[in-house]
């Protein structure tokens, strides 16, 4: 009950510090996004709220709402209800840094952290399946289309679908349905910018970083030039383009 308050949610996102989150979970090795479409991807919204750090201003929101009585250990309560949420995560190295992050940041505000991580097949199967969970650390991997349908219509609420926020929004709905119908790109951009604004006000999900993809060339191999990997193999668009300096060499007839 305590995540449907819409301050509650606003004061989580503005009380994450993704700027740490990125240099200490991730070695400074991805960008903060704001949006389910990043930057650079058909329909990104540049003007869409942002949730900017401010630990102050998080507590501002709670206080304003009635989350005034703090216990001896600096959480806060109102009307007999702590504000507590289990955090649900993968069990991989870089994810537990994260959460922790999160659990600091939180606790600055006065939110009590629960993290709870189990093997990724264990979670697919007990939790984001029969989406048993408060919240959850996770992250969607994005086509070179980033078709938010199969994400966040309210079709795709139970499993199979991945709604894992179990939004249900009769406007997101037409938004995506009608940009998935249109063969008009300018309206299907319009469609996705209005779906960004409708989601970032309701904050079902806290938006954090994109991750950057490292991998090794040899110094030698040229014209390799790469903005944008969404897939592993993306690393290889353009091949034929690049090359390695030759040069000829005379070879006297013995």
């Amino acid at each position: 009950d305590i995540l449907l308050e819409d301050s509650v949610r606003e004061a989580m996102a503005i009380a994450l510090d993704r700027e740490r989150i990125i240099n200490e979970g991730l070695d400074g090795q991805g960008v903060v996004v704001d949006s389910p479409i990043p930057p650079n991807f058909r329909g990104y919204n540049p003007d869409i709220t942002k949730y900017n750090y401010n630990k102050d201003s998080a507590n501002d929101i709670l206080h304003e709402n009635w989350w005034r009585d703090v216990d001896e250990e600096g959480y806060r309560w109102k009307d007999g209800a702590k504000l507590e949420v289990t955090l649900t995560i993968p069990n991989r190295e870089e994810m537990l840094k994260i959460a922790e992050i999160i659990k600091e940041n939180w606790k600055d505000m006065g939110m009590q952290v629960n993290i709870e991580s189990y093997d990724p097949v264990e979670l697919q199967t007990e939790y984001i399946q029969p989406r048993n969970y408060q919240a959850l650390l996770y992250g969607q991997l994005l086509g070179h289309d980033p078709d938010p349908y199969p994400f966040w219509h309210s079709i795709q609420r139970d499993d199979p679908g991945l709604n894992l926020t179990s939004l249900q929004d009769p406007e997101v709905d037409d938004l995506l349905e009608t940009a998935r119908k249109t063969t008009d790109e300018e309206e299907r951009v319009s469609k996705y910018l209005h779906f960004q604004n409708t989601l970032t006000e309701q904050i079902p999900a806290i938006f954090l970083y994109s991750p950057t993809y490292t991998y090794g060339v040899t110094p030698k191999i040229q014209g390799i030039e790469l903005e944008f990997i969404t897939y592993p193999s993306d690393r290889f668009m353009g091949i034929n383009e690049w090359y390695i300096n030759t040069k000829r060499e005379r070879k006297d007839k013995s």
